[in-house]
Order: C-alpha cells, then structure tokens, then sequence
C-alpha cells in the first residue's frame, strides 16, 4: 500500500482545477513527503500564494506528478 493521504472529496478550487479525483493519493507536496493529513495541512500551511508548486500523486497504482496553482 502507498503512503500518503488519501483524496476523499474533491471541492471547487486548486485541487479541482489540476484534476484532482477522489481516490487519489497524495504522496508530495513541492518536494516534501506527506505521510499525514497533519503534514500535508503543516505544507499547505506555507506554500506560496499565486504560484504552481509541483503535486505528486498515486492514481490506480500510477505515480504521477501534477503542477497545482494556488
């Protein structure tokens, strides 16, 4: 099993905008590993506003990368 945090719902906005889908799994976040919900808010938390920062993703067993733009 993949390490991450998984997408459960998917709402208007960045997530959705670089295509997003539930049952994704979200592995890193502008080059910092997420494990938890709680390291994934702690990234979010300080990403800068404005720009696209790289989004690693699991989808159906596929690592992809995904830019997201705040």
């Amino acid at each position: 099993m993949t390490s991450g945090v998984v997408i459960s719902q998917v709402n208007d906005g960045p997530g959705a905008s670089a295509g997003l889908m539930v049952g994704d799994i979200i592995t890193m976040l502008n080059g910092q590993r997420i494990e938890t919900i709680e390291q994934f808010n702690q990234v979010v938390a300080g990403l800068p506003k404005g720009r696209s920062v790289p989004l690693r993703i699991v989808r159906r067993g596929n690592p992809m990368f995904i830019p997201l733009k705040l």
